[in-house]
């Protein structure tokens, strides 16, 4: 049950820039942005956030500047990707025919399998679908690279309340995680598939030990951001002097259950990326008509709204496996919304290029940056693999 307001939420008065230095230390898990193999980011991982943050910041100003020229408005949001993980086991594959037209999954299986005759023991081998599927509709120009969308917001009130003015304001980040939980924090209780937002700062957000240090900006139209703020942001109240947050809204939109994989129409679970996608959805019609994941997803269904199609390899394609919850329980996949995974690890995903792909086709990308650091610091630490790695999608 929801309450109507969170507990009070205290606001440091030191910037963060002194903060990511003096305070990351003694951060708490849920505040480290989903990734569970290390508990606080190493020396190296502040230093690769740092670089990658000013270059953002960098980044957000100048387009301001442009935004302001283009619109005459002040820049208020902006999605932001990161990539958090390497995505080479994720081939896209193509979601319509050759005139245009979307296609399920069974009718793509149906076409590949048609091209393969049956063996000697009655049934179709398995590996030669499989190529015929990668031959007839696997698309390498669309390359997935980031793993994780979060809004960024010039009026965020932890931006605003660190600014003495409009100088020293910052731009802050809200975005959909599930919280990091070793074995020990699980034997006590804390429930790891529970999705949560998190608000960080633009250094903080990338404190993720990222596969790449890369970012890529959308900015949307102006009324989109106006609904983006009126929906995702809480209602703050100060009583006595301490300042109440209330989230019910933008909770709506974060599901009950983290899970990877989820399907785009489930209206129970959810990945990072479907938070940004569905509260997209619903600024994009008069603030107020969508209240309901459900709600956001018929205006999905009506403004084109297209998962990813995507064959997967290596450990992507070991989540079907019978022992695959022990290791990622954070990635469930249903037979009924993923038919394909099975027998030829086909799926339709929630990814960032998914999103990217949803503003194109509907015009709703002003702007947009890709940002790309090539020296990203190389320790042993950040070389090392985890078993609890989500291994799909933030």
């Amino acid at each position: 049950m929801t309450r109507a307001f969170s507990t009070p939420k205290a606001l440091p008065k030191v910037l963060f820039s002194i903060s990511i230095f003096l305070g990351l230390s003694s951060a708490s898990s849920e505040g480290f942005a989903g990734e569970c193999k290390v508990k606080e980011p190493t020396q190296a991982v502040v230093a690769d956030a740092l670089k990658l943050g000013v270059v953002l910041d960098v980044q957000m100003q100048e387009l301001a500047k442009e935004y302001r020229a283009k619109t005459g408005k002040q820049l208020k949001v902006a999605l932001v990707a990161r990539a958090g993980q390497n995505m080479k086991d994720i081939l896209a594959l193509r979601e319509v025919d050759q005139n245009g037209r979307p296609m399920t999954v069974q009718q793509m299986i149906a076409m590949a399998e048609y091209q393969v005759p049956f063996g000697d023991s009655g049934s179709r081998d398995l590996n030669q679908v499989k190529n015929e599927i990668k031959k007839s509709f696997s698309e390498k120009n669309r390359k997935t690279v980031y793993s994780h969308f979060g809004l960024i917001f010039w009026n965020h009130p932890q931006g605003a309340a660190r600014a003495k003015d409009e100088t020293t304001q910052q731009w802050w980040f809200r975005h959909m995680l599930r919280p990091c939980a070793t074995p020990e924090e699980v034997a006590v209780g804390v429930i790891p598939n529970v999705p949560r937002l998190y608000d960080e700062g633009v250094s903080r957000f990338f404190t993720d030990d990222p596969f790449e240090l890369r970012a890529q900006i959308l900015v949307p139209p102006p009324e989109i951001q106006d609904n983006l703020e009126k929906l995702a942001l809480p209602k703050t109240t100060t009583i006595d002097g301490v300042e109440y947050w209330d989230n019910r809204l933008p909770e709506v939109f974060k599901g009950e259950f983290y899970n990877a994989a989820a399907a785009w129409n489930n209206t129970t679970e959810a990945n990072s990326n479907q938070f940004v996608l569905e509260l997209l959805a619903a600024a994009s019609q008069p603030f107020g008509r969508v209240r309901t994941r459900g709600e956001a997803q018929n205006i999905l269904v009506k403004t084109g709204y297209r998962p990813m199609r995507a064959m997967l390899s290596g450990a992507q394609a070991l989540a079907g496996l019978p022992f695959a919850s022990k290791l990622a329980p954070f990635v469930r996949l249903h037979h009924h919304e993923q038919p394909g995974y099975m027998n030829y690890a086909v799926a339709d995903l929630v990814t960032t290029l998914s999103v990217e792909e949803y503003m194109q086709r509907n015009k709703w990308t002003l702007l947009q940056r890709e940002i790309y650091i090539a020296d990203k610091t190389q320790t042993d630490e950040v070389k090392k693999a985890s078993p609890n790695q989500n291994n799909l999608y933030r």
